[in-house]
């Protein structure tokens, strides 16, 4: 089965995805959804799927998937794996009763794990993280900013580095790459290098972990940063 429901008609529609293989549990999530999302004045779809591999067959890959860890077929774990091998970002928030499988559905773009026992309580702050993630979006040289770790300046040149690796240089100043990133939540670790405060892992010791490099943050910009990196995932 596969069914839409359109919340908002209004452009740039935000698709979330609600894949569980239980009725109930579909129409529980989805009633939290549409509370959030009205809150937040959020245009959306509601794309609802019992099975996982419906979300692989789908024309339109959702922007947000709140999704079931364990179901009959694929599983919501080898559905993640999947996903992350496609284009676009897709946000995943996993919802379960099987807390011991948790463990294994950390991945790239998994934002936050939910108790279906706390669903009510926990879900709503989870999907407005990842609205917010997903509103804080902007384009830099063709690439969505939600897929850039970070970015150096080399004199009159920039670098950007994603998931995929390092890209060509850029001729850019880093003056004109602050102002393209104003609205997108970027931060100077270091003079001449802008790290996405999304997808930093963890920050210790004066180093900050994105993906699988660790990059020094200068003395003077240390509180700055993990400010801001706390900020970030508070007010997400």
């Amino acid at each position: 089965m596969f069914t839409k429901e359109t919340e908002f008609l209004e452009a740039n529609v935000m698709i979330i995805g609600v894949c569980d293989d239980q009725a109930e549990e579909r129409e529980r999530i989805c009633k939290v959804c549409e509370k959030v999302l009205k809150q937040m004045k959020c245009p959306a779809e509601t794309a609802l799927y019992e099975d996982a591999s419906f979300v692989l067959q789908a024309d339109t890959k959702p922007d947000i998937l709140i999704l079931d860890i364990e179901m009959p077929g694929m599983s919501g774990i080898e559905l993640k794996d999947e996903l992350q091998h496609k284009e676009g970002t897709t946000y995943i928030i996993f919802v379960t009763d099987h807390e011991e499988m948790i463990a294994d559905a950390f991945g790239l773009h998994v934002l936050r794990f939910v108790q279906k026992e706390n669903l009510e309580d926990k879900l709503p702050e989870a999907l407005a993280q990842a609205v917010r993630m997903k509103r804080n979006n902007c384009i830099v040289h063709g690439t969505a900013s939600e897929k850039i770790l970070y970015i150096n300046s080399l004199g009159n040149y920039i670098q950007i580095v994603t998931e995929s690796g390092k890209q060509p240089l850029i001729r850019e100043s880093m003056k004109q790459l602050k102002k393209t990133l104003e609205e997108c939540p970027f931060i100077e670790i270091k003079r001449g290098c802008l790290v996405n405060v999304a997808k930093i892992e963890k920050i210790k010791s004066g180093i900050v972990v994105v993906g699988d490099e660790q990059l020094e943050i200068s003395k003077r910009k240390q509180a700055e940063v993990t400010h801001a990196y706390l900020t970030y995932y508070k007010e997400a």
